[in-house]
């Protein structure tokens, strides 16, 4: 604290030298005039001078501390200066603000340069904005002792301006042409619009000049003048002018002028808007043509009207026959027929579709659906939710679902939905055409039962087979390996020639060896029921790697302790196996990713390359051209597991293909 009043104390002492240099150089010839010499205390005076101020006056040492506020300022910080003498900005202000403020005050006592800078305070619960000056503050060896600031509230200020700027946005802007001229004719402002509407591509170039170049000689005199007459007399005139461009050529206006006083109420010039009414003008002349030849017309109308009405009559009858044959055909249509409202309400029913619900009638049906019966809302509760999707795309197509029939049999449904207009009251509806398909599913269910066991009865072959050629052939082959490597042993002059055949024989041997161990392990992976699925996938993942020089990660989630039926894993392993086949194959990838993900009751395959892509719509097409059968076995045998198969691929951006297959464990 001794240190602010010393520098309170220096600035006093400061501000009384000034004073006195002052007074020393004002001239001392012929006797004072006015008030005497200065006699009241500096200090005091320095006082007055900043709480009468209507800017906020600081003023800080040099580590930001304040030592010098006045009332202003201290209203802007909230505070009494008994409360901020000694702080610093990190004392009054939010982090963000402090470092702003100490960082401005670092920089003129590091310049020794005074700035300028606007900033917002919250006073009175109000954003005002404040235009602050920062100096530096000298001792009398030039050295800065801290920093001086005013900070004035320019809040109105900027709204005067920010104001101005709209409306000079909107001046420019507009469509219609303004200008502005003095009582003598010389223009003083106008816009592009008004500019341009006389074909001048820049307004600036206008000021000045009188608005006669906008007219001939002869409107100037028998319109424009007349017409400035009665906007000075009335102060405002509206009419049709004439102007000319600066090709010389003629077009109509509508003008509106009004007259301009200045401070003292005295006129001063005219502001005019302009606004060209040539299509206008020629849209009224067509007007007036279009009448005549309307009256004409409205006479042979009527004529035709009457023949039309005649017309209505008989078409109304066939309406009254057509809906008669309608509500016939509604009645005794073979498929179930619903019809409701845009809600999903049931509206009506045909006797076929009461039938397919184990109703009697229609009636009965919806009598049950009017007191609210449950039994009838859960038979078409699943009807119901297909009408709210038609809603979004107008139609749904063959809508498979699972419904009850009044006495509580199951039955498969399927539905066509689409949106209708009656072409009568131009209401629209949800018509459902509904297909009792209970023995197509079950013979949808009876198929893919075969497949899986077709399936099944495949794995169980290869792996026979397998089992064969490793336990039998490949044992065989190296019984004849060790044979050959041995054949020599009691026949120690044999010749080289016969040594090297026999060493070329064995090396033969140990290659048909090896292929048949690896179309064994093809045929079934051996590792599959001793290592479980990840870990058999983990290491073809690492083979695969190995023999193609590519990069092939792959990571394995929820698997842990999880133990999957025989037939779900073979089949996963062979989806992955015939994924990866294919993008070593023909992707190109430098890198390719393996994801398996166990989420109840899912199990997710996820195989992604950086390869070269595909157009996935006509890569069926092309497959079948090039007799590939890659993905359509791999969409085949997803499809008797009863999972999906999505696949999505750009040129040039690589493929993932995504399978979820449903699993219940083993």
């Amino acid at each position: 604290m001794n240190d602010q009043r010393k520098t309170k104390r220096q600035l006093i002492q400061e501000l009384e030298a000034l004073r006195r240099e002052l007074d020393a150089q004002t001239p001392a010839a012929g006797p004072a005039k006015g008030p005497g010499p200065l006699t009241c205390d500096p200090g005091q005076l320095f006082r007055s001078f900043m709480n009468n101020s209507v800017s906020a006056i600081f003023a800080t040492d040099r580590q930001g501390r304040l030592i010098i506020v006045n009332k202003v300022a201290e209203a802007l910080l909230g505070k009494p200066e008994c409360e901020v003498v000694g702080k610093s900005p990190a004392d009054l202000f939010p982090r963000d603000q402090a470092d702003t403020h100490w960082a401005d005050k670092q920089r003129v006592m590091d310049t020794g340069r005074p700035m300028r800078k606007e900033e917002v305070f919250a006073l009175n619960g109000e954003r005002r904005t404040f235009l602050t000056s920062l100096f530096p503050l000298c001792g009398q060896d030039n050295e800065i002792l801290g920093v001086g600031g005013i900070s004035t509230d320019i809040t109105e200020r900027k709204k005067t301006q920010d104001d101005l700027e709209k409306l000079k946005t909107a001046v420019e802007q507009t469509i219609d042409g303004i200008a502005m001229a003095d009582l003598d004719g010389t223009l003083t402002f106008l816009n592009k619009a008004f500019a341009k509407m006389h074909g001048f591509e820049h307004a600036q170039g206008l000021l000045g000049r009188h608005l006669s170049i906008f007219h001939t000689p002869e409107q100037l005199e028998n319109e424009v003048l007349p017409f400035k007459r009665k906007s000075v007399e009335h102060g405002a005139h509206s009419g049709e002018i004439w102007h000319k461009r600066v090709d010389g050529s003629l077009f109509p206006t509508h003008m509106t002028s009004s007259l301009i006083r200045d401070e003292r109420g005295e006129p001063m010039g005219l502001v005019t808007v302009a606004q060209d009414i040539t299509e206008g003008k020629g849209l009224r002349e067509e007007l007036q043509k279009a009448h005549d030849r309307l009256e004409i017309r409205v006479k042979k109308r009527t004529q035709e009207l009457e023949e039309a009405n005649s017309r209505l009559r008989a078409e109304y009858q066939e309406r009254l026959q057509a809906e008669a044959r309608y509500q016939e055909l509604f009645n005794n249509a073979p498929i179930g027929v619903f019809q409701a409202d845009l809600d999903g309400r049931i509206l009506n029913v045909n006797a076929e579709g009461a039938k397919m619900l184990g109703y009697s009638s229609p009636e009965e049906l919806m009598r049950g659906l009017a007191r609210g019966g449950e039994q009838e809302h859960a038979c078409l509760q699943r009807l119901i939710q297909g009408f709210r999707l038609a809603l979004d795309t107008g139609e749904l197509k063959n809508f498979d679902y699972l419904s009850r029939k009044k006495n509580g049999d199951l039955i498969w449904i399927c539905a066509n939905v689409r949106k209708t207009l009656d072409g009568h009251s131009k209401r629209r509806y949800l018509d459902a055409f509904c297909s009792d398909v209970t023995e197509r599913k079950k013979a949808e269910e009876h198929v893919q039962t075969l497949g899986r066991e077709l399936l099944t009865a495949q794995e169980t072959e290869r792996q026979r087979m397998a089992r064969e050629l490793h336990d039998n052939v490949a044992q065989d082959l190296s019984s004849l390996k060790i044979a050959f490597g041995t054949l020599l042993d009691d026949q120690p002059k044999a010749s080289a020639t016969v040594a090297k055949r026999l060493a070329n024989i064995s090396s033969l041997l140990e290659k048909a060896i090896r292929s048949i161990r690896d179309l064994a392990y093809g045929l079934h992976p051996s590792g599959l029921e001793r290592l479980g699925l990840a870990g058999a996938l983990s290491k073809h993942c690492r083979d695969a790697s190995a023999a193609n020089a590519i990069p092939i990660e792959i990571s394995c989630a929820g698997l842990d302790g999880l133990r999957l039926a025989s037939n779900t894993e073979i089949n996963l392993f062979r989806l992955a196996q015939e994924a990866l086949n294919n993008a070593v194959r023909h992707s190109k990838a430098e890198r390719i990713n393996v994801r398996v993900a166990a989420s109840f009751p899912n199990i997710l395959l996820r195989i992604e390359d950086n390869g070269i892509g595909f157009d996935v719509r006509k890569r069926p097409a092309e497959a079948l051209r090039e007799q590939r059968m890659g993905l359509k076995n791999m969409r085949e045998r997803v499809g008797l597991l009863g999972g999906d198969l999505e696949i999505r691929s750009l040129k040039g951006r690589g493929t993932l293909l995504t399978i979820s297959v449903p699993y219940m464990g083993a």
